[in-house]
């Protein structure tokens, strides 16, 4: 118990070092925003324009840093890719490979359903196919559909959203199999049903989803999952919030202690990136990368937008 109250108090600390610095003093969320593009515009987490590294091109190109050579290189990068596989599917397992990619090519002005000789678009286009990763695979599937603009009177488009609706638990939680619901699937959930939210059965959904992760912050404003507290379920639940259009950082549902979800993620902060664990030493590229999207997201909140992975 001792050691538990003393990680508490450390992470605490550690956040409202972050805050105090942020708020006042000589690094701002916005300074914290253009460092964090700084070090993953550099290439030295991820080369930016290779096939694979979808989540640094898409942070980099929504905030503006990419430029269309770079965008031309990640397209011929992707083609060469999909062109390698031979197929519309990219992995005949994981339909979230079509999905990741079917995202960086829209963000890079590409058109999905000609790429490489493929259609990315067609690939996703069966239930069973993207409900073989369980639920991750729907949730992914209708971002990606919704950014490569498939038609709404599609009749895929509804089975997917069906299929993530049914598959909310009782608690408002999501899990990747029906199992112990999951901080970052729970948010992801979220991200995907946003476009819809003015549906009923979509409104529903998405009001007990955002309650359970209410429920669900810890006293140091972060999210434990698997037994751990990572800064990439804070940036995700950023993300859920702002694709709804509200203001994580004055929002009282996720403000415990006087500790927001900013102060939160800025306290996984680590030279110019972030750390996946708070008692890391290194920063962690995954983690940067999800924590940089969620900057981005907050941005658009402050100028009154909603997030998307796509514009």
């Amino acid at each position: 118990m001792k050691r538990k109250g003393f990680e508490l108090v450390l992470a605490v600390l550690l956040s409202l070092s972050v805050l105090s610095s942020c708020k006042g003093g000589p690094e701002t969320i916005e300074s914290v925003r253009n460092s964090t593009g700084d070090l993953l515009q550099s290439g030295q987490l991820k080369e930016v324009t290779a096939a694979g590294n979808e989540w640094v091109f898409l942070g980099l190109t929504l905030s503006g840093r990419t430029s269309e050579k770079e965008k031309k290189a990640y397209l011929e990068s992707v083609e060469a890719y999909v062109q390698s596989k031979g197929q519309n599917r990219l992995n005949d397992n994981k339909s979230t490979e079509n999905s990741r990619v079917i995202l960086g090519i829209v963000a890079a002005g590409g058109d999905p359903e000609n790429i490489g000789s493929q259609n990315l678009v067609e690939g996703l286009k069966d239930i069973g196919y993207v409900r073989q990763q369980g639920n991750n695979g729907p949730i992914w599937a209708l971002i990606a559909v919704d950014a490569a603009g498939l038609s709404r009177d599609d009749p895929f488009r509804e089975e997917l959203i069906k299929s993530i609706v049914e598959a909310q638990q009782d608690n408002g939680g999501y899990s990747m199999m029906n199992g112990e619901p999951d901080t970052d699937l729970t948010a992801m959930a979220i991200q995907a049903l946003s476009p819809y939210e003015a549906r009923e059965d979509v409104r529903q959904c998405i009001d007990r989803a955002v309650r359970h992760l209410s429920e669900r912050q810890k006293e140091d404003g972060t999210f434990e999952g698997y037994g751990f507290r990572t800064a990439e379920s804070v940036s995700q639940v950023i993300l859920a919030l702002t694709s709804l259009g509200i203001r994580p950082e004055t929002d009282e549902r996720f403000i415990k202690n006087g500790i927001t979800l900013v102060d939160a993620l800025t306290s996984f902060r680590k030279d110019k990136g972030f750390r996946h664990l708070l008692k890391d030493e290194k920063v962690n590229d995954i983690a940067t990368e999800q924590a940089y999207l969620a900057l981005i997201a907050l941005k658009q909140a402050e100028e009154g937008g909603a997030f998307r992975y796509f514009k």
